[in-house]
């Protein structure tokens, strides 16, 4: 059985309804579909269309006006099958991570979880390894 069966298997024993299909876009803000349990087969082969614009809207959810990226020109959000999780807190809902490919299905060049892992390789391939973490920041104020 192949994972998107698993998945599709998994779909229909949980009377899944919906799935967001999520990457995060160069200004660091979780975007994506959300895809009807019924289409999930197709865009686990081909995965769903999303304008490029997408990665030049600010956290704010305006177009960068010198953005790269503008409304014409479309890349693909293709399902990571590793990443499928029932969403415990949204009934029948369901996500999955995605990566960003051209529409010949090659990585696309502003697709972040492509260069990370390009990335990984290569300090892996160098004997690294690599220590993340969160900073988290805010401002206290006393009026």
């Amino acid at each position: 059985m192949t994972e998107s069966d698993n998945i599709r298997h998994r779909v229909d024993a949980n009377n899944i309804e919906l799935v967001r299909i999520v990457f995060v876009n160069n200004s660091g803000v979780p975007r994506g579909r959300v895809v009807d349990s019924e289409k999930l087969p197709g865009v686990l082969e081909d995965g769903a269309n999303v304008t490029q614009a997408m990665q030049s809207f600010n956290a704010l959810d305006r177009l960068a006006p010198d953005g790269q990226y503008g409304p014409a020109g479309e890349v693909r959000v293709v399902p990571d099958t590793d990443t499928f999780t029932e969403l415990p807190y949204d009934d029948r809902t369901a996500i999955m991570l995605a990566d960003l490919h051209d529409l010949d299905g090659n990585p696309w060049d502003a697709g972040p979880r492509a260069r990370l892992g390009e990335y990984l390789r290569e300090i892996g391939a160098n004997g690294l390894t690599p220590q993340l973490s969160f900073e988290s920041e805010f401002y206290y104020t006393d009026k």
